[in-house]
This record gives structure tokens, C-alpha cells and sequence, in this order.
């Protein structure tokens, strides 16, 4: 998320309050840092978890807190039509590379 706050503070002008308000990402964006850093600029973070082990959160009650509320948001309905959104991509991707969904289905 670094990258974020360099392009917005390499632009030296003064960005207008809640141009960004929600954050979508993909499972290779997330972690306890950026999670965190953007909800303490203001922003909601749908940042797709990647498959873990139990988390120890001892003495990161912060971290814990964003992650958590990050993670309710994706479950939600909005989280999930965001999801639906950003596969659609991939879903209409495949359907031309398979001939409009036809092709894989026809016998020869």
C-alpha cells in the first residue's frame, strides 16, 4: 500500500477528502499493515484474505481489530458483489478464449 501514498503524495496537490473510500484488492495485498494503514487513512478495505494458519494476534490488538473488521466487510454483501465484480473478468475472459462458453461444451 506504500505505493498508494507515494502516487498520492507525488501529485503535491491537495487531494479532495474521500476520493478514495473503499479499497478493493486481490489475496497478494493483504496483510496485518496494509489492512491497517489504509483503514487509519479513513478508508474500507475489502482485501481478499489468502488461505492461513490460526493467527496469533498477542500484543497486536490493533492489526487484529482492522483484519477483523476487514473481514466481516468481505463476507458481506457488498464484499461479495465486489468479488463477483473482479471475477466477472476473468469469468468473461475465459468465455471468449472458449468460443463464447460453447465451445468446451460441443461433442465432436
Amino acid at each position: 500500500m506504500k505505493q498508494v501514498s507515494v502516487a498520492i503524495e507525488s501529485t503535491g496537490a491537495a487531494l479532495p477528502e474521500g476520493l478514495f473510500e473503499e479499497v478493493v484488492t486481490d489475496k497478494g495485498y493483504h496483510s496485518n499493515q496494509s489492512c491497517q494503514e489504509l483503514q487509519e487513512l479513513g478508508m474500507r478495505t475489502y482485501l481478499s484474505e489468502p488461505q492461513r494458519g490460526r493467527r496469533r494476534w498477542e500484543g497486536n490488538s490493533e492489526a487484529q481489530k482492522s483484519v477483523y473488521a476487514n473481514r466481516r466487510r468481505v463476507k458481506g454483501d457488498r464484499g461479495y458483489n465486489y468479488a463477483e465484480v473482479t471475477a466477472g473478468g476473468a469469468r468473461s475472459a475465459t468465455a471468449k478464449a472458449a468460443g463464447a462458453g460453447g465451445a468446451d461444451s460441443e461433442k465432436v
